[in-house]
């Protein structure tokens, strides 16, 4: 297969904005939140053609061609976009849900004139260029959620062995809780559940704490180490409940006999 990439990013194509950024940003959605100016990401349009078809090399070549894309997706998105702007000589989209592969056995039997890939393999490589100045920042999140969540752990394990009345309890349905939800879940109640917490307990005793005051970082390090925690005291409490009763008594008496002749 022979690629051509198009001379024009996605987001600057034609000046056409992509429809999911333009239904997401709103006046209404802009009051609530925060849009960032610049793009997170920014992606390349690739043409895949058949190796017998030279003809197209651009965008703008891909009027009255056969084209293959998912319906909802983003590059069918584009290109109904495209069409809008350019109704003398659109696109023929042809709407499949075949996979990639299947795709591109079209292409080359000649079912397809293109396929549209808005995936770059560079990509990968700049995604990771990205990524690797955030290194320290995720490292210093571990490296708290651990500290924190083995002090936890512990007291919590503590609680379970013991048998502690209400606490024995609180300990099995937080750890049963934290385990058997992702992260990705406890992050959004930490982020957005705890703000209205707050509010409501501005209103109900007269406080004036603001939101705005509380740095972002602080609600990945409390989800972080409260799941940790939840770790922890299973791995705490399988480890001590493996020693025999025997072993800690004996322990416990060589500590004694120590003690004594230290004395």
């Amino acid at each position: 297969m022979r690629r051509a990439t198009a001379s024009r990013t996605l987001l600057q194509a034609r000046a056409v904005p992509k429809p999911s950024l333009l239904r997401c940003r709103v006046r209404q959605r802009e009051e609530k939140y925060l849009f960032s100016t610049k793009p997170y990401f920014k992606n390349k349009i690739v043409l895949v053609t058949a190796p017998n078809n030279t003809g197209i090399k651009t965008i703008d070549d891909l009027g009255g061609k056969k084209v293959p894309a998912g319906a909802g997706r983003a590059n069918a998105q584009f290109m109904e976009s495209y069409n809008k702007e350019h109704a003398d000589n659109p696109i023929d989209i042809q709407y499949t849900d075949a996979d990639a592969s299947a795709a591109l056995i079209d292409l080359y039997n000649g079912r397809y004139d293109d396929i549209m890939n808005l995936f770059k393999p560079s990509a990968i490589w700049e995604g990771i260029v990205r990524i690797v100045p955030n290194i320290p920042q995720t490292l210093e999140i571990a490296a708290v959620a651990a500290v924190i969540g083995i002090v936890l752990g512990f007291l919590l394990a503590l609680c379970r062995i013991k048998k502690f009345p209400v606490l024995s309890q609180f300990a099995t349905l937080y750890i049963s809780f934290m385990r058997g939800t992702p992260l990705l879940v406890q992050l959004f109640l930490s982020y957005y559940g705890r703000p209205v917490m707050l509010n409501i307990l501005n209103y109900k005793f007269g406080w004036e704490f603001s939101v705005n005051d509380i740095p972002s970082m602080l609600f990945v390090f409390v989800t972080f180490s409260l799941n940790e925690a939840a770790y922890m005291a299973e791995s705490i409490r399988a480890a001590i409940l493996s020693v025999d009763r025997k072993d800690i008594e004996a322990a416990c008496w060589m500590l004694s006999v120590r003690l004594r002749i230290r004395a």
